[in-house]
């Protein structure tokens, strides 16, 4: 199994995964190509400029978050012009989703409309839309089904799978969330070994370097580190270990480089956990201020965000904040 951004960024950040859509976008397929054959040097001008003030509009509609940014992720078609549902699809709708907050669901849709009618003709797009309102629907049952809240990551890995498969149909599914589902039994499994009290520490790491072999994963990849890591910090935290017992404990089961890797993300949670509580506490002065209007306390807020956090950060607190997430985000949720 091939390693990817996507995986990593499961873990560490949130890392774009692989692909160049500005070069694919660039060229005609199917029946803008069909389009565009036999037409003279004006009447390709003349559509080459409707093309780029498309692009304008879409660009010039972003909310704020998104400005200055180049749309991520990809859209492709088969011959017979049907949506492929792959990462790359997935990619934008969850870019354009990370606008929730600044607009509504109506925003988010009207601002992928606007992309997709600045590359594709109104079939392709209304295919589009049409793949993208399955994917909303399934967010939303996720978001709803109780299995999805249960502390067991077993649990929730089902009831995510039972959703995709019965409301995106298996095409989709795979496309969209293969790589993730394989990353999240391998982690399930590793969990099982580290946590089972009669294993050694030699034997774990041998039965561990067996599965990553079996899976085709480095045994000391980031991303399969950091998802077990988390497990594995719970009991650390539960034990009482001090950060040199912690340093100590994780450089028998996983090395010392890796051990180092994990104090480092140790030190950036503990960084978002005390930007995010310092935010929460002057968003909700700014909130409760009775001298501030509407715009006046929206306008502030998001200024803000955007003091206290990198771009994506702000993307990330945003999307938070509109689902009510944001404190739960905190590795300690108060």
């Amino acid at each position: 199994m091939k390693r990817s951004t996507r995986a990593i960024g499961v873990a560490l950040s949130a890392a774009l995964a692989a692909g160049l859509w500005w070069a694919s976008a660039s060229t005609p397929t199917g029946s803008e190509a069909d389009a565009l054959a036999g037409t003279d040097a004006s009447t390709q001008a003349d559509a080459d400029a409707a093309r780029d003030a498309g692009a304008n509009a879409a660009t010039n509609a972003k909310p704020g978050s998104l400005r200055g940014t180049e749309f991520d992720g990809e859209v492709r078609f088969a011959t017979d012009g049907s949506v492929i549902p792959d990462a790359g699809l997935r990619r934008l709708f969850d870019h354009v989703l990370s606008t929730m907050g600044e607009t509504d669901l109506a925003g988010v849709r009207n601002l992928l409309r606007s992309y997709l009618q600045s590359r594709f003709d109104t079939a392709r797009t209304e295919r589009v839309l049409a793949v993208f309102d399955r994917y909303v629907a399934y967010q939303r049952a996720l978001l709803e089904a109780p299995g999805a809240r249960s502390t067991d990551p077993a649990v929730r890995l089902a009831e995510a799978r039972r959703l995709r498969r019965s409301l995106l149909g298996d095409a989709m599914a795979e496309g969209f969330f293969a790589e993730e589902e394989a990353l999240a039994e391998l982690s399930l499994k590793r969990r099982d070994i580290v946590a089972d009290p009669k294993l050694s520490a030699d034997r774990k790491r041998e039965l561990l370097d067996a599965l990553d072999r079996e899976a085709g994963y480095d045994a000391r990849g980031d991303a399969e580190v950091a998802e077990l890591a988390a497990r594995q910090a719970e009991d650390i935290e539960r034990r009482g270990l001090t950060a040199t017992q912690r340093q100590a404990e994780r450089s028998a089961l996983w090395g010392p480089e890796a051990a180092e890797r994990l104090a480092v993300l140790d030190a950036q949670q503990a960084d978002w956990d005390a930007r995010v509580l310092r935010y929460i506490e002057a968003r909700n002065r700014m909130q409760q201020d009775p001298r501030l209007t509407p715009a006046q306390r929206e306008q502030n807020i998001t200024a803000l965000r955007a003091a206290m956090f990198s771009a994506p950060e702000q993307r990330r607190v945003v999307s938070l904040e509109a689902i009510g997430q944001l404190q739960a985000a905190l590795s300690t949720p108060r």
